[in-house]
């Protein structure tokens, strides 16, 4: 079988001291690909090296995540720092990511937000790539502004809305949306919103090296337990791992242009 682990923080400085041991053991579970999905300027350097050093393994996301706005001085030299990345392409970027809104831990600076994830649509309209999708406590006006952007495409990263919100946001197919370890936790809502999604929306991810599934959680994340969480799918839905793996393998390369 086949996995494909669609957002990977394997930049992350937990993995600094092993990221090749760990490629290895994902490689020997299954996960031949993983996508990697910038924060900010902050994570721009490791990124690209492990994009640059595991072709074909690593693939690199380019974007500043909505929660870095907060943090960063100038959002606009992040923003110019994303266009100039996509533009002069050092490694080859699959989507444009991690972008979105996140209302969760503040208010404050939500006309920011949104004015920087309209600048990134604007860029993966113009670069004609996928987005990958960050939407915490926002999905109402997460679907206001997708719907300004009627070509846009891309994955609902680790989609925790209602099925309501799913049935909005699908359009058509145009959007898929990310299952992680979540959905193999005790109380989650996942497990009835999944079992009515046709197989064809989903992708798998990890977000490692957070959210790690049961028997995991609490643990360091990594893409060797995507089998875990395709395991709850195929349960959730009565088909065999088999089919998981294959059809959510199929979607993410086909949105990701990975061969």
């Amino acid at each position: 079988m086949e996995f494909i682990d669609t957002h990977y923080h394997l930049f992350d400085d937990r993995f600094r001291t092993d990221y090749s041991q760990v490629l290895e053991e994902d490689r020997a579970a299954g996960v031949t690909c993983a996508v990697m999905p910038a924060i900010d300027s902050g994570s721009h350097e490791a990124l690209l090296h492990l994009a640059a050093s595991f072709p074909g393994r690593c693939y690199a996301a380019m974007g500043f995540h909505p929660t870095s706005i907060a943090e960063r001085v100038s959002v606009q030299e992040e923003l110019d720092r994303v266009e100039y990345y996509l533009r002069t392409r050092p490694v080859p970027f699959v989507a444009v990511g991690e972008i979105g809104l996140d209302f969760y831990w503040s208010r404050e600076f939500v006309a920011q937000q949104k004015e920087a994830l309209a600048c990134q649509f604007d860029l993966a309209m113009q670069y004609d790539l996928p987005v990958l999708l960050h939407t915490r406590d926002a999905y109402a006006a997460m679907r206001d502004m997708v719907a300004g952007y009627p070509g846009l495409r891309g994955i609902f990263h680790g989609f925790s809305g209602t099925f309501d919100d799913y049935l909005a946001l699908r359009d058509g197919g145009r959007f898929l949306f990310g299952i992680g370890g979540v959905i193999t936790f005790k109380n989650s809502a996942l497990p009835d919103i999944v079992r009515e999604m046709p197989l064809e929306h989903i992708v798998l991810e990890t977000d490692a090296p957070y959210l790690a599934p049961v028997p995991y959680r609490g643990k360091r994340n990594q893409a060797k337990y995507i089998p875990l969480i395709a395991e709850k799918i195929a349960f959730i839905k009565g088909i065999s791992v088999e089919e998981v793996a294959e059809t959510t393998t199929r979607n993410a390369k086909s949105l990701l242009n990975i061969t």
